[in-house]
């Protein structure tokens, strides 16, 4: 993988983490003022994890037996983390299912808390998750969504007061042009963790005295995620194609990071270790195969919810 290609990389596998941000301070945001567990949604939720980690399951042991692939899994390990869900399994999910559970005792506690108390609260859990080898912690995690999520509280319990800062233009120009800056920054410091510069040293720990993971992950992500949704908030526009795009999100993001699917689509099937030697065309092919799983997650996601439906409507009538 050449130089170029190898940056494009950095910069591109950086917006994962990004909108991990941003869907947590959203969270947060819409949420800031609930007082109680909405049972119905929180039990769609879990209800279509596991009907995806079942799904999952049962490909993998078809091709399994069938065309013996998937051999370097650990059959046991496989199919306890598709039945019962842990978090090593789909993070993010398991992540936003325990803060939906704890979320309506973290707004009472807030509910007592002045903004000026509240950022202090941030502050702190930040400096949890920002300490050398954080990600290394058990519950890192979920710490890291928890820490989005009360920055989207703080946000809305500010009563929107950054939007006054935004009323022109030219304010929201040059907010947009520190978020692209921000988010190649972001790529370079990616770029220097891919390259494996000495990994803790060299460019960026003589600037800043950080380990380059440290950066990117508590620094340049929080940063950029928070602006980033700070921008967007004082947009408004409707549309209902992106809604119904929003919906299959979720169920595309269970589909292609479950570790075999993962591997299936992207190592054996598209294989993708061979762009590296396409050069120019490498930035276009990339996207052209992510959204064809894009797409891919949709059609399944779509056949998923109908199964999920027929099975909630057949039990509601038998039960």
């Amino acid at each position: 993988m050449n130089n170029s290609t190898q940056c494009i990389c950095a910069i591109l596998s950086i917006g994962g983490k990004i909108g991990v941000a941003v869907f947590f301070i959203i969270t947060g945001y819409f949420s800031a003022y609930k007082k109680e567990l909405t049972v119905k949604p929180f039990m769609a939720l879990l209800e279509k994890i596991h009907v995806y980690g079942l799904v999952m399951l049962a490909i993998f042991l078809a091709s399994h037996y069938s065309l013996s692939y998937g051999n370097d899994f650990d059959l046991s390990k496989i199919v306890k983390k598709s039945v019962f869900i842990p978090s090593t399994l789909w993070w993010f999910a398991f992540s936003y299912i325990v803060l939906l559970f704890l979320l309506p005792s973290i707004n009472k506690l807030l509910d007592n808390s002045r903004p000026l108390l509240l950022l202090f609260i941030i502050f702190f859990i930040w400096y949890f998750f920002y300490s050398p080898g954080s990600g290394e912690y058990k519950y890192y995690d979920f710490i890291k969504a928890v820490f989005f999520y009360l920055c989207g509280c703080l946000l809305r319990r500010t009563n929107d007061c950054y939007m006054r800062y935004l009323d022109n233009k030219i304010r929201k120009g040059i907010l947009a042009a520190f978020i692209l800056f921000m988010h190649f920054c972001g790529g370079w410091v990616n770029y220097q963790i891919m390259a494996m510069s000495v990994h803790s040293s060299n460019a960026v720990r003589k600037i800043l005295f950080l380990p380059p993971g440290d950066l990117l992950n508590n620094i340049l992500i929080p940063v950029e995620g928070i602006l980033l949704f700070i921008l967007f908030s004082n947009m408004q526009f409707k549309s209902n194609f992106i809604n119904m795009i929003a919906i299959h999100v979720f169920g595309v993001y269970l589909l292609h990071d479950y570790p075999f699917t993962r591997d299936l689509l992207w190592s054996n099937i598209l294989n993708v270790g061979r762009l590296s030697s396409l050069n120019t065309l490498f930035l276009p092919t990339v996207m052209l195969y992510t959204m064809a799983v894009f797409l891919f997650g949709i059609a399944v996601d779509k056949i998923v919810d109908t199964f999920i439906h027929i099975f909630d409507n057949a039990f509601m009538k038998y039960r």
